[in-house]
Formats: C-alpha cells, sequence, structure tokens
C-alpha cells in the first residue's frame, strides 16, 4: 500500500473574490488567478514536467475566471506511477471547505446587516446555482399571448475588501469560529462542536428556494446549537419549542436595545418556567388578574417553531419567501448574540449557559389591585 504523504487540494468558490490570501479556520483563500500563475511559476509549462497542450487542459476552468479558490492540506495516498485517488482526496476535503466557506458567509451576513444578499451567495460548485427560467403562454387553443423569463440564484458576486480581513481577524466572535475550525474534531468543545453544526446547517438555507425547506433548516440549525444533545436509540423527549426559544430569546431579548437579561435586568416570565405547561398556566393566572405580558423576541422564536412543526409533520408549502427570510434573520441574530456570550465567557458547555439563564434574578410579583 503507498505510504501517506502531505498534498494540497484547491476547488473554485463561484462568486466569491477576496483580495489576497486569506486563512479561515483549516483552509485558506486565494484570489483569482493566484492558483493559475503559482502553477506556472513552479514548473507547469512547456518546459516543465507538464506538456503544455495538457497543463492547458487541465487549468482551461482556472483562465479567465473572477472566482476565489480555496486550499486546504490533506493527507493522501499515491500509487506508485504518482496517482491520486482524486475524489477520494477532494471528499475529504470538501466539508472542511464548506465550514470555512460558511464562516465567511456569516460575515457577509453581518457586513450587510438589514440587506438581502441571497442573490450574492457564493460556494463549491455543487452548492451554488444561477440558472435562468424561460416560459410561455399561449392561448387554450395554442395561440401564442408571450414569453419571459427569470434569473433564479445567484446574480452576482460577493466581493470583501481588504478592512474585512482585518475585521475578521479583530471580532471575538469570528476568531472563536477560526480557532474551532483549526481544532481536531475529537479535541472539540460541547459549544465548538454546536456552533459548527448550527452554522453547517444554517449555511444551506442560502441554496434552498422553497420557503418551506428554509424554514425546517433554520429551526434545525437553531436546535443544534441550542437544543438538548440527541441520543440515538434513547427514549427521550425532545427539546422542545419553549426550552429553545427560551434559551435563543435570553440573548436576544433586550439586546437590540443593549438591555440584555442579566445582574441589572430582571428575567421576563420565559425563563422562570423550566417547562411550556407551567409558563402557560402562569401566564393564563396573570391574565385573569388583569395582567398582560408580551416578549416580541420569545414570540417570534415560538412562531419559528410553529411554522417549523408546520412544514415538517404538516407538510405545509403556502410559506413565503419573505416570512423564510425573517425567520432566517432571527436565527443569524441568535447564533451571532451566542457566539460573543461564548467568546466573552470563555465557555465550553450549555450547561455553563443555563447556569447564566438560572442566574438571571426573577421579576418581583406584581401586587393585586
Amino acid at each position: 500500500m503507498a505510504r501517506p504523504r502531505r498534498v494540497v487540494v484547491h476547488l473554485q468558490v463561484p462568486y466569491l473574490v477576496v483580495p489576497r490570501p486569506w486563512r479561515v479556520g483549516a483552509a485558506t483563500f486565494w484570489p483569482a488567478e493566484a492558483l493559475l500563475e503559482r502553477l506556472r511559476r513552479r514548473g507547469g509549462t512547456a518546459r516543465g514536467p507538464i506538456p503544455s497542450v495538457v497543463f492547458e487542459h487541465v487549468t482551461d476552468a482556472l483562465v479567465d475566471s473572477r472566482w476565489a479558490t480555496v486550499r486546504i492540506e490533506v493527507m493522501s495516498r499515491v500509487d506508485r506511477r504518482g496517482k491520486e485517488d482524486l475524489q477520494a482526496t477532494v471528499a475529504a476535503v470538501r466539508d472542511s471547505a464548506r465550514d470555512s466557506i460558511a464562516v465567511l458567509t456569516l460575515l457577509k451576513l453581518v457586513k450587510a446587516r438589514y440587506v438581502s444578499t441571497a442573490r450574492q451567495s457564493f460556494g463549491l460548485v455543487l452548492d451554488v446555482a444561477s440558472v435562468r427560467e424561460d416560459y410561455w403562454v399561449t392561448t387554450t387553443r395554442g395561440r401564442y399571448l408571450m414569453a419571459g423569463s427569470a434569473h433564479h440564484g445567484t446574480l452576482g458576486p460577493w466581493e470583501f475588501q481588504p478592512a474585512d480581513i482585518g475585521r475578521y481577524r479583530r471580532d471575538p466572535r469570528f476568531q472563536l469560529l477560526d480557532v474551532t475550525l483549526r481544532t481536531p474534531d475529537r479535541e472539540r468543545t460541547d459549544w465548538q462542536r454546536r456552533v459548527v453544526s448550527a452554522l453547517r446547517t444554517f449555511t444551506v438555507t442560502n441554496t434552498v428556494d422553497r420557503p418551506s425547506t428554509r424554514i425546517v433548516l433554520a429551526a434545525t440549525a437553531l436546535e443544534a446549537l441550542l437544543g438538548d444533545e440527541f441520543q440515538p436509540d434513547v427514549r427521550q423527549n425532545p427539546t422542545g419549542s419553549h426550552q429553545l426559544a427560551r434559551r435563543a430569546a435570553f440573548l436576544w431579548c433586550g439586546a437590540e436595545h443593549d438591555n440584555p437579561h442579566g445582574p441589572n435586568r430582571p428575567a421576563c416570565p420565559f425563563l422562570t418556567e423550566p417547562s411550556d405547561r407551567r409558563l402557560a398556566h402562569r401566564l393564563a393566572e396573570d391574565a385573569r388578574h388583569g395582567q398582560t405580558w408580551v416578549c416580541d423576541y420569545y414570540a417570534d422564536l415560538r412562531d419559528l417553531y410553529d411554522d417549523r412543526s408546520a412544514a415538517l409533520h404538516g407538510a405545509e408549502v403556502r410559506f413565503t419567501d419573505k416570512l423564510a427570510s425573517r425567520h432566517e434573520f432571527t436565527v443569524e441574530r441568535v447564533l451571532l448574540l451566542v457566539l460573543e456570550w461564548v467568546a466573552a465567557n470563555k465557555a465550553k458547555t450549555l450547561d455553563e449557559y443555563e447556569a447564566a439563564i438560572t442566574n438571571v434574578p426573577p421579576t418581583p410579583p406584581t401586587p393585586l389591585s
């Protein structure tokens, strides 16, 4: 059997433009033409070991390309003739490349907050699409009335600037992600595993056109981030929409006004009730005494899971792009806030997060009139 050796796999990232080499986790993104220039400089010429006609053939996809490439080192076995098992080697690095691309996608969302960038998605060739749909309209007798077309998927590239690289290196949230991606899977903490799983799933929503599927994936990403650990072959209740909304809204509620829950701000009712049934009973009692309580952040998260259940269990498909985008924004905001909290507290497990929720002082009871 051939001895393993370290090789570098390069993949194109359509619609991504970077200003200079950029290390993100285990991957490095190169500007357009950088790979082709290196191949030419390191021996890929007519006078080198590769015949010019072969070199032109294997590098044809790089000529005049506008897109970045991503490179990842991997151990690969080579046979006596020097031919690598290309499919196995590329498959071994594809997910790692996707993880780094997902981090840059999150950085794109941070940079363009409140602006839709769905038509400027980037990713591996398998993960992005840009297609034209033609259609024709006739009468019932077949007479021509009109024709048209629509473009679906990515319409234009996303270009990062040098300042974005500096921002990436200074932002604690992205440094947490960077360190996580450089850490071997078996050595990652509970939180590191959670943020990678959530980000992987959340990024897939950018490549899906059906709103119902996007909603399911958005909710799944949130569950990967804040849900109880899934244990196969163990009979247990799922985390539940109340518990997930409670954990997510802990950081989100008040964050938009720089007034999050903590020692200086009492807990909303949803934080202090561990079960949905107990919360419903408490709210019913409050309503009976003329008290009202509303938390838009918690309610938005419950709406996400209601829509997720309708799509997943009821096969509901009558959702709009606008609604799916709103739910995706919710997950994006919670994901960024959790990353910020984990980085600031150097947390390793979800138990530490639960302890922080428990330590928020409860709201004093309202005197009855």
